[in-house]
Parts: structure tokens; C-alpha cells; sequence
């Protein structure tokens, strides 16, 4: 149903499975992940984020340490609190997809949210610095401007947009 875009129905069917009897405490956050997304999709972004947080201590429960499993939750905790306008509470979210996040394209993406979130925030040093990191980062990781010039573009002009705040302030 999620894929077919009925959200209203899904929420239900998620709802109801959360219901049920049931001993797996990973089951339940699985559950509420994917109730979470429904609410993301239908912009309602605090009950998703309730879903999400509630799925995180089940996580918690289940595995007592953070490993990979954690980190769709808390890319989707961070973009959820971005969307309520709840920066700095997304931004130890970005932190963690960070440092475990195996891939480099979403390390990049998760460092730019991260600097948006500051930004938005009107933190303007931490965003520019933020944003040097993600540049740094991408020729650490050997990615060329030939080869991915958006990224080197995105980070400069977010760099220089904090600079203008800066010297505004």
C-alpha cells in the first residue's frame, strides 16, 4: 500500500500490526519506521518523529548498542526535526549518520543537512565550518570537481552564504 502511495491506508494497516500481540521488539520498530514514513509522506512530521524515537529505544532494546541498523532512523529523526524547524535537536541526528555511515554519498548528504541545520539556526559559524568539512571531505574521499562539480559548487556557495551572514553580523 505504501508503494502504491496510499498512506492514509498503510497508517492504518501499520497501526493495527502494532497492535497485535507480538514478543519482537524488533518487529515493533520495523513497524514504527514504517508508520513513521507514512507520516513523513502525508507531511506529518511530529508524529513521525514520535514513531521514529519510539522505534529508536526498541532498537536500543534489542541490539544495546548503535550499529547500521540505526541510521535510516536517525537520517529520518534529522530530517523530520529539520521539518518542524527543530535544528538543534536534528543536528546530533546528522552527527550519528556521520560517524556511521559506511557509504560516501550519504555521509556528504547527512554533513550538508548537517550544515543547513545550523545555518537555519543561525549558528553561521558552525554551518561554514560544517560546510568546509563536507568540502574537505569530498576531495578526502577522491571525488574530483570534473567528476562531481554540484558538490564542490553546493559546499562553496554554502560557504559563502555563511560568510555574508557573518560579515552581516
Amino acid at each position: 500500500l505504501f508503494y502504491l502511495g496510499r498512506f492514509e491506508e498503510s497508517q492504518k494497516m501499520y497501526q493495527e500490526l502494532l497492535e497485535l500481540p507480538h514478543k519482537s521488539s524488533l518487529f515493533k520498530a520495523y513497524t514504527l519506521q514504517a508508520l513513521g514514513m507514512t507520516h513523513v509522506k502525508l507531511d506529518e512530521h511530529h508524529e513521525a518523529i514520535s514513531c521514529y524515537e519510539k522505534a529508536v529505544d526498541l532498537f536500543f532494546e534489542y541490539y544495546g548498542t548503535e550499529n547500521q541498523e540505526f541510521l535510516l532512523f536517525y537520517y529520518e529523526l534529522g530530517h523530520s526535526l529539520t521539518q518542524v524547524k527543530a535544528y538543534q535537536k536534528a543536528i546530533p541526528y546528522f552527527e550519528k549518520v556521520i560517524a556511521l555511515q559506511k557509504d560516501p554519498t550519504k555521509v556528504f548528504i547527512a554533513m550538508n543537512n548537517m550544515g543547513e541545520a545550523y545555518f537555519s539556526s543561525e549558528q553561521f559559524e558552525p554551518a561554514k565550518s560544517t560546510f568546509e568539512r563536507s568540502l574537505s571531505w569530498l576531495t578526502e574521499t577522491g571525488a574530483t570537481e570534473e567528476i562531481f562539480p554540484e558538490g564542490f559548487e553546493y559546499c562553496r556557495q554554502q560557504i559563502a552564504r555563511c560568510e555574508g551572514k557573518l560579515k552581516d553580523s
